[in-house]
């Protein structure tokens, strides 16, 4: 999920979809057949505490491709948000 942060932060998501430049960007995960008790406490954990890190915090602040940043989960097909 490092990943997904980091390639909306450094633009390499604005540079495959130019329509998200500077845009409010969700990052999903769609769990399928997983603990879901399990995979929501590690979610909370990973979506609430990523940005305490003030590399990625001041990134999020500096980036021009990011306007925003947030985090959805969502279980099997039929929970699709």
């Amino acid at each position: 999920m490092y990943g997904c942060v980091e390639a909306a932060l450094d633009g390499q998501l604005a540079e495959r979809f130019p329509q998200s430049h500077g845009q409010h960007v969700v990052i999903q995960i769609d769990c399928y057949d997983l603990p879901r008790r399990e995979v929501e406490e590690f979610f909370d954990r990973f979506s609430q505490g990523v940005f305490k890190y003030p590399d990625y915090r001041d990134a999020l602040v500096a980036s021009p491709f990011v306007k925003t940043l947030r985090f959805e989960i969502a279980f099997d097909a039929d929970d699709r948000t």
